[in-house]
C-alpha cells in the first residue's frame, strides 16, 4: 500500500490544484460572439479578366451576381442590363481547370450562351421592367432572381423564381410593405421603402435537408437602409440594412423574418452598401460583401456573418435611433484595398468548382457598369478548411 504522511497529502493536494489553476489560466479565453463564427478562411489563388463578347446579340457586361452548378460544371452570371437595349437575361459560363495539384486555379472562363429572361405569360420583359441583381440556383434546376426596380418607371422591388431553361417566370415572392416604394404625391418626395438604386442587391439559397424537394431558405437584404431607416446621426455605423429569411416549402412562400445588418462605416462615402451575400452552410453563416464609393475610389471589404443570436425586427417601423435587437454578427475575412491594385466594382460572390488540390473555390466578380473599355475580372479563392 502507497501510504504518505497527512502532511505531504496537504502539500500535493496545493499542487495539484495551483496546477490545475495554471492549466486554466492557459486556456484561450473564447468570447460568446467568437463562438457564433465557423472557422473559415480565404486565401486568394488568382485573378481572371474577361472580355466583352457579343453572345446573341448582347454585349457581355454588367454582372452582378453568380451562380455555380456543378452537375453541369457551369457558370451562371447575371447581367443588370436594366437601362440598356436588351431584355434582362443571364448568361452560362464554362471553366476549364488546371490539373496540377501544386498550382490549382482555372485556365479560362468563356461566354457560352444567353437567356432572356420572360414573365408568366412567356413575354420577354422590356429593358426597364426590372433591375436583376441577386442570383442563386436551386436544387429543383430553376433559378432565383432579386431586382431593385426601378424608381424612374415606379417598378417595385421584386423576388422570383424563373425556369432556367427558358428563362420564364415561375412565381414570385411576398415583398414587406416598408420595403414599397411610397412617393408623397405632392411633394414628390419619396416616404419610405428602399432608396434609387440601392434595393435587393444580394440572395442566396440553403437547403434544409439533403434531397432534391426539401424545403429551401432563401435570404435576401436591402443593399443600403430604407429611407424610414436612415439615420444621420448614427456615426457608429455605416447604415443598418434588414436581412431577409424566407421559408420555401410545399405552400405559398413565407417570410420568416427580418434582422438587423450593420454595415460597417466608412469615412467620407457616397454611397455604401451590401452588395452581396452567400451561404456557407445551413447553420446560419454566411459570407457577406460590402461595397463602399469613396472620393478615392472603392472600398469592398469580406465578411463571416453569423446569424446566431440575431432577432427578428420585421415589427420595427424604423430602425432609427436605440434599437432594442441583436444584430447580426460579422468578422473581417478579407480587404480587397490590401492588393497593390486599384479595387473594382466587385458585386457577385459564388462557390467554385473543387480545386486541382481537393479545395473548396470561391469566385468573386466585377461589374463593368457596361463601360467597353473595361473587362469583367474575377478572383478566385481557396476556401478553408
Amino acid at each position: 500500500m502507497f501510504y504518505l504522511e497527512p502532511r505531504r497529502w496537504l502539500t500535493l493536494l496545493l499542487t495539484l490544484g495551483f496546477s490545475v489553476l495554471v492549466a486554466a489560466c492557459d486556456v484561450p479565453r473564447v468570447s460568446a460572439q467568437e463562438r457564433l463564427f465557423s472557422d473559415v478562411s480565404v486565401e486568394l489563388v488568382d485573378r481572371y479578366e474577361l472580355d466583352n463578347p457579343m453572345v446573341g446579340g448582347t454585349r457581355f457586361g454588367g454582372i452582378s451576381a453568380l451562380a455555380y452548378d456543378p452537375q453541369t460544371d457551369r457558370l451562371l452570371a447575371l447581367s443588370d442590363d436594366h437601362d440598356g437595349v436588351n431584355t434582362p437575361h443571364f448568361y452560362t459560363l464554362t471553366l476549364e481547370r488546371t490539373t496540377d495539384p501544386a498550382q490549382p486555379g482555372l485556365e479560362s472562363i468563356a461566354v457560352e450562351s444567353v437567356t432572356f429572361l420572360r414573365d408568366a405569360t412567356g413575354e420577354p420583359y422590356p429593358t426597364d421592367a426590372l433591375d436583376p441583381e441577386g442570383l442563386a440556383l436551386s436544387p429543383q434546376n430553376s433559378i432565383y432572381l432579386s431586382s431593385e426596380g426601378n424608381h424612374r418607371k415606379d417598378v417595385q422591388p421584386f423576388l422570383g423564381e424563373f425556369d432556367r431553361e427558358t428563362g420564364t417566370l415561375i412565381r414570385s415572392l411576398p415583398i414587406p410593405p416598408s420595403f414599397s416604394i411610397t412617393i408623397d404625391e405632392t411633394s414628390r418626395r419619396q416616404q419610405r421603402g428602399i432608396q434609387p438604386n440601392q434595393g435587393f442587391e444580394s440572395l442566396t439559397l440553403v437547403s434544409t435537408g439533403n434531397t432534391i424537394g426539401e424545403p429551401l431558405r432563401l435570404f435576401t437584404a436591402n443593399e443600403s437602409p430604407l429611407v424610414q431607416d436612415l439615420d444621420p446621426d448614427n456615426n457608429q455605423e455605416g447604415g443598418r440594412n434588414r436581412f431577409l429569411h424566407y421559408y420555401l416549402g410545399q405552400g405559398p412562400p413565407l417570410l420568416v423574418a427580418e434582422y438587423l445588418y450593420s454595415l460597417d462605416p466608412v469615412p467620407f462615402a457616397l454611397v455604401n452598401g451590401l452588395s452581396e451575400i452567400l451561404a456557407l452552410d445551413n447553420g446560419g453563416h454566411f459570407l457577406t460583401l460590402e461595397r463602399a464609393l469613396t472620393p478615392l475610389g472603392l472600398q469592398v471589404k469580406l465578411f463571416e456573418s453569423a446569424l446566431g443570436g440575431a432577432t427578428d425586427i420585421s415589427g420595427l417601423a424604423s430602425l432609427k435611433g436605440d434599437v432594442a435587437a441583436t444584430k447580426i454578427y460579422k468578422r473581417l475575412l478579407f480587404n480587397f484595398n490590401s492588393l497593390d491594385s486599384p479595387v473594382r466594382n466587385l458585386e457577385g460572390l459564388a462557390f467554385g468548382p473543387r480545386l486541382a488540390d481537393g479545395s473548396r473555390s470561391l469566385l468573386v466578380v466585377s461589374d463593368n457598369n457596361f463601360n467597353p473599355n473595361e473587362s469583367t475580372e474575377f478572383f478566385l479563392f481557396r476556401l478553408r478548411p
